[in-house]
């Protein structure tokens, strides 16, 4: 198939969709994290709403590592009162001993918000053990009574490791539609690795800041930035890299659409992303040789090219981009089918 050349992808998508606000002045909870640091907004807004605390000494230690009994204290203290609490004096699991200060948060986060597994499928807890970021995805999504099935259309690898097939998928799926899971430097989610009190932090924020509809600019910021990288991975043939940018950039059209669904920029973003979707599935098809399959897919990125421009007159430039990469996709299919 003909190469398709990236253009630098205007940024007409990274309009406000709202005034901005003036900058508050900055406090600091915790001596230890200062403005500018990783994370010092998550840690001022989840203490501010006493989901976070620090020591005694007025240190945060943001890079103590979290086990798992720390990490599901963090999720299911604010959620339960005290009566709740007092209730509670056992626990199922084995590894537990019958002292331990957690054991009231660990059953009731089985019991009732259950994200946590028992008998018989486990009689372990490990609460010592460290928590990745897998396990912390699943129980903020679980306890906050979220849908991990929201968006099952979308079964396509997003990112080098990680697998459509396990079971953190349907977590990592909805925390990429609702910015929460970001790419590292090396593309990929890290998704095993034992976390520490500043991420902890730092993903609990922007799960609730999502709920609260303040995340929605970032969100579209990232699909264009996965825009960006999907057109790059057209250009040198990385087929792959193209198809998990694109599914990040459709998941965070989604994502955003689903905080603000009358925003009209929303609204063509979406087709836009999805038109991407069809322009990456096209060029997989050439390379394929399933040619009429080419030209199908990409008379769908030209329509949802245009639908994006009928919904909003800010993106027609980019909208425009990606029919004309559709033209020429198509035209080749035609071409290599004679």
């Amino acid at each position: 198939m003909q190469r398709i050349t990236a253009l630098t992808l205007i940024s007409a998508i990274a309009v406000s969709l709202s005034p901005a606000a003036a900058l508050a002045q900055q406090s600091r909870a915790f001596t230890d994290v200062k403005p500018g640091d990783f994370g010092f907004e998550a840690v001022e807004y989840l203490k501010d709403k006493n989901i976070l605390v620090g020591y005694e000494d007025g240190t945060f230690r943001p890079n103590v590592p979290v086990n798992r009994a720390e990490a599901v204290k963090i999720i299911a203290a604010p959620l339960m009162t005290d009566t709740e609490r007092m209730k509670i004096g056992k626990t199922v699991y084995e590894d537990i001993p019958a002292n331990a200060w957690y054991i009231p948060y660990v059953e009731w986060s089985r019991q009732q918000l259950r994200f946590l597994d028992g008998p018989p499928k486990t009689l372990k807890f490990y609460p010592t053990r460290g928590v990745t970021k897998a396990e912390f995805l699943k129980m903020m999504i679980v306890s906050r009574d979220i849908d991990p099935n929201s968006y099952s259309e979308v079964k396509l690898s997003l990112s080098p490791d990680t697998n459509p097939q396990e079971w953190y998928y349907p977590y990592l799926r909805y925390s990429v539609s609702a910015s929460v899971a970001l790419p590292n430097t090396n593309g990929g989610f890290g998704l095993e690795r034992p976390l520490s009190r500043i991420d902890v932090a730092v993903l609990l924020y922007r799960l609730l800041q999502y709920k609260e509809g303040k995340r929605t600019q970032f969100l579209l910021d990232q699909a264009q930035q996965n825009l960006i990288i999907t057109l790059n991975g057209l250009e040198k043939s990385d087929v792959k890299a193209a198809e998990q940018a694109s599914a990040r950039a459709l998941l965070s059209s989604r994502g955003a659409h689903a905080s603000a669904p009358e925003q009209q920029l929303v609204r063509a973003v979406v087709k836009l992303t999805e038109g991407f979707r069809s322009l990456v599935r096209g060029y997989q098809a050439g390379i394929d040789s399933k040619y009429d399959e080419v030209i199908r897919l990409s008379g769908d990125a030209w329509f949802l090219g245009g639908e994006a421009k009928k919904i909003s007159g800010d993106i027609s430039s980019v909208a425009t981009q990606l029919q004309g990469y559709a033209k020429t996709l198509a035209n080749s299919a035609r071409t290599r089918s004679k």
